[in-house]
């Protein structure tokens, strides 16, 4: 039996205030469930504490509780039994669950089981979606069944937390406890008390409409993943346990009954700062038996409808300065907590500080080229129009606006650099646009020409249901930074202005000189960026063009206060009294390379155009090196030291940070060149083939992107199309197909026509050296035989129509690979190229798991004696669709080889054959293996 005492439980209400801030005195602080499994009554199995969320049986009875860990525990069978409870999904206020809705809570049990796959300990889901979900369950892949796993998904599908392991074995058929912390999003998994050192962190995000709490399985419209062993002593706090307290359950259980308690304030309100203009939000945590009546002060004065944990302050003025205090109530008692809010004024304004780009939208002229643009006044990188004329002039705020019509006109800036490149920046701007019925159109957007992923944009609803402004952020890699509504919905085809400010990531958006409720912060990624756009999206095509106006867009190097906001939306943007000097906002970084091999340096800055560029070595200005880009190819010790660029305009000067190039001698190339190309992230040992190493595209794009390995460069770089790669879960091993690593992940490029596809660059091999090149082709998932691509060595054809057929899964490793010769030149350079085929009829076609290379040259490497009466040879550097035979001579001396009769060939491995001759009757023999032409 579990311990059992009676308690007299006495609370000071003056105590509880003060005690509201430390850990509780009392472990079963916080508890909301607490599950003995010592019994049934024979339809539930009961909870100890006063919530009363007793679990029901399914498929078990008395019998189903044996000698547990403490008392009895609870079996399942891993095929019918579990126990459930269900909830309302809006239960928790009232009931403390289900538990994930506490955003800080903690699981603790004990577990026996054995190794089992994808089987469910404790689960929270829902009866009418297959989404939102909470499992701790044992591990979802038979490589870590032994191991405990988690997954955390929303609503809408995403998966916040996938099937992350422990480090430890926790089903080994012995006890083991379990204790799960979620911090909201610091998670922690305890193991028989001690920390596991595997990283459960994740960002909490999404709605999650849970309606079911099991043990033993996960109830959804159907149940699965029935558990298989014994669980014991679970409890579950609405607070995050410290690891003390985790021990102090694992040796001593809980004491029962469980009184009712007082409030609990498991975390605080913090000080806080800010400026004027800005929010603040209070967030106090309160535990305790239900109901809770919660009521925030400002003062002694309550604030109207402040009767929530979380309090939000927004557009603060200094007078709301002052102390706020979070007090809560029960049937038992009640608990406060403090904290200050300071509100800083703004410091004096200044427009043109950091202004980097100012477009009035006033007026066009033509550029030298003979383009139509409107003029930037601050730096002169100008706004291009397209398809766009006077006709496109019309009132607006301040003078006049630029209409655009959402299917054909847009202007994008010339020179400069997007704004999203600066670590912190604001944009300002009008517009009057109606985003009822435009489904995600944008109206300012940053982009890239050579990857579609990476965007940093604002526009309608992606439904177009209503007027609410969508912030949409993606990085180089298809990573989803941002994707968050506005609270207001002020596209509404009025004139409304617009304010963007951002220091890496802390964004917050102002409508009307108000600070939007709509909390904007996030964690901010790698976005290649090339294009800034008013009206629409510039990519590799132009698309979601936005129908309405714009007037009055600029962009600071910084973040705007809400003093200047105000000044802007009232008065407009200054005009510019002087040039602006030139300020470098990303400087040319240091790098490593090799002798032969390439360096790279780049530069951005922003300053009045136009901006002159002049690169340095070691202080010395380089002769004819002024481009925003210096290469430098043929790398020797000589170019090894210290650059820099000096920026210059008609206002000043600026000279960048120092980046050391550093060459180191070139090793010699290596004998066989064995690449595995893997998915983007997916380098290790467990990703790659044994024997091969591995090439993981870094980002979607086109690249050029190289690797070292040895002293030989790959260099792969898409052409016409966008380079992508993907990791599926088939093939697998199976009977004489052992080469799974190199199938299920490889790079492919978006081609659309035959120039498309990609190119394979090897440099610094052997010189003027024949090489077999074998390629991997393939893709379960394109089930058709409709993949077809055309490949070139060195510029002449070498494999015309290769195709292959997802469905058919290899029985062999030669089955979707293909070889050639060719020879490499002067300069130990081969150039491999994958297109798409004339005959292939739709696109993406150009696909490579893995390459290799390897000199050509026929050796046997092995002569063995096989009894009675025959020789067996061991032949590399052969190719498989190839045929040979075995010559053979008395003397090395003798003026001609000889055939050797009814010599029989078999395959060995890729690149390995076996002969069998006969035994010679008597005398040496010289053997040699010949290519049949």
């Amino acid at each position: 039996m579990k311990p059992r005492c009676t308690m007299v439980v006495f609370c000071s209400l003056l105590g509880l205030s003060s005690v509201g801030v430390a850990q509780p005195p009392d472990i079963r602080q916080g508890l909301v469930a607490y599950w003995p499994l010592d019994g049934t009554d024979g339809a539930i199995t009961p909870d100890a504490t006063p919530f009363g969320h007793h679990l029901s049986l399914v498929g078990m009875d008395a019998s189903s509780f044996v000698p547990g860990r403490f008392g009895q525990a609870a079996s399942f069978n891993g095929s019918s039994t579990y126990l459930r409870k269900d909830h309302g999904p809006e239960d928790y206020p009232a009931t403390g669950m289900p538990i994930y809705r506490a955003s800080r809570y903690t699981i603790t049990m004990w577990v026996k089981g054995p190794a089992q796959t994808g089987k469910y300990l404790f689960t929270e889901g829902s009866t009418l979606s297959n989404n939102p979900l909470l499992i701790l369950q044992t591990g979802q892949a038979a490589a870590n069944n032994a191991k405990f796993d988690v997954i955390i998904r929303t609503d809408g599908g995403a998966t916040l937390l996938n099937h992350v392991v422990s480090s430890n074995v926790v089903f080994d058929n012995t006890w083991h406890h379990i204790a799960w912390v979620d911090d909201a999003g610091q998670a922690r998994l305890y193991v028989d008390g001690e920390l596991d050192p595997a990283n459960f962190n994740y960002g909490p995000s999404g709605t999650f409409t849970f309606n079911t709490t099991a043990l033993g399985a996960l109830i959804r419209a159907s149940v699965s993943g029935y558990f298989n062993g014994l669980i014991d002593d679970v409890a579950v706090w609405e607070r995050v346990l410290s690891q003390e307290e985790i021990r102090q359950v694992m040796n001593n259980s809980l004491v029962t009954p469980i009184p009712e308690f007082p409030p609990y304030i498991a975390v605080v309100p913090t000080n806080v700062t800010r400026q004027v203009g800005d929010r603040a939000s209070f967030i106090a945590h309160p535990v305790g038996n239900r109901p809770l009546n919660m009521q925030w002060y400002r003062g002694t004065e309550p604030i109207p409808e402040a009767t929530g944990p979380t309090l939000t302050l927004s557009n603060l003025t200094v007078a709301d300065s002052g102390t706020y205090t979070f007090e809560v109530q029960n049937l038992d008692g009640i608990a406060s907590a403090s904290a200050e809010l300071t509100v800083l004024p703004d410091p004096e304004p200044d427009l043109q500080r950091g202004l980097i780009h100012y477009w009035p939208l006033e007026e066009q002229e033509y550029d030298d080229l003979g383009n139509l643009v409107t003029p930037d006044l601050y730096s002169h990188n100008d706004l291009r129009l397209v398809n766009m004329d006077l006709g496109n002039e019309v009132p607006g705020v301040f003078g006049t606006a630029y209409v655009f019509d959402g299917s054909s006109e847009y202007a994008y800036r010339v020179g400069g650099a997007p704004v999203y490149n600066n670590p912190a920046f604001s944009i300002a701007l009008w517009f009057n646009i109606n985003g009822v019925g435009q489904s995600d159109r944008r109206f300012f957007a940053e982009s890239s020409t050579v990857n579609n992923n990476p965007l940093f944009c604002f526009g309608t609803h992606a439904t177009g249901a209503d007027g609410r402004i969508r912030v949409y952020i993606r990085a180089a890699g298809g990573t989803v930074l941002l994707d968050r509504y506005t609270t207001r919905a002020p596209l509404d085809g009025t004139w409304h202005h617009f304010v963007w400010t951002e220091t890496n990531g802390q964004a917050r958006l102002y409508i009307d000189g108000e600070l939007d409720a709509t909390d904007f912060t996030y964690t901010r990624g790698t976005l290649t960026l090339s294009q800034t756009v008013l009206g629409a999206i510039v990519r590799a095509a132009v698309s979601h063009w936005c129908a309405g106006m714009l007037d009055e867009v600029a962009v600071w190097n910084r973040p705007l206060t809400w003093t200047e906001i105000q000044l802007i939306r009232t008065n407009g943007v200054p005009p510019p009294v002087a040039a602006i000097p030139p300020q470098i906002v990303q400087h040319p970084v240091s790098q490593s390379v090799l002798t032969g091999g390439q360096a790279t340096f780049s530069f951005l800055a922003t300053g009045t155009a136009p901006l002159f560029a002049q690169w340095r070595k070691d202080g010395v200005p380089l002769p004819d090196q002024t481009n925003d880009v210096l290469r430098l190819t043929g790398v020797t010790f000589a170019d090894a030291g210290d650059y820099d660029v000096v920026v210059t305009n008609v206002a000043g000067s600026v000279t960048s940070q120092v980046a050391r190039l550093t060459v180191t001698l070139r090793p010699p190339p290596p004998e066989r060149l064995q690449i595995d190309f893997n998915h983007t992230g997916a380098e290790t040992p467990a990703d790659t083939e044994p024997g091969f190493d591995s090439f993981a595209l870094p980002a979607i794009g086109v690249g050029p992107f190289t690797r070292s390995y040895g002293g030989a460069d790959l260099t792969v770089e898409a052409v016409g199309a966008i380079m992508e790669s993907r990791k599926r879960t088939t093939p697998t091993n199976w009977g004489d197909f052992t080469q799974e690593k190199l199938l299920t992940d490889f790079i492919f490029t978006r081609d659309a026509t035959p120039d498309q596809g990609l190119d394979l660059l090897i440099e610094f091999m052997k010189p003027n050296t024949p090489y077999t090149v074998t390629i991997w082709s393939f893709d379960t998932a394109s089930v058709g035989n409709y993949r077809i691509s055309d490949w070139y060595a060195n510029g002449q054809l070498v494999r015309s129509g290769w195709s292959f057929i997802g469905s058919e899964l290899p029985t062999s490793n030669d089955r979707y690979q293909f070889s050639f010769d060719t020879t490499s030149d002067a300069h130990g350079t081969i150039l491999i190229q994958g297109r798409r085929s004339a005959s292939a009829a739709g696109s993406i076609n150009v696909f490579i798991n893995a390459l290799r290379i390897v000199p050509r040259e026929i050796r046997i490497v092995r002569i063995e004696l096989m009894p009675p009466d025959s020789l067996l040879l061991t032949i590399q550097g052969v190719r498989a669709a190839a045929q040979y035979r075995v010559e053979e001579k008395l003397m090395l001396s003798d003026p001609e080889w000889v055939e050797v009769p009814d010599a029989a060939f078999g395959p060995l491995t890729d690149d390995l054959i076996q002969a069998v001759v006969p035994l010679p009757s008597s005398a040496t023999r010289f053997y040699r293996v010949v290519e049949v032409p």
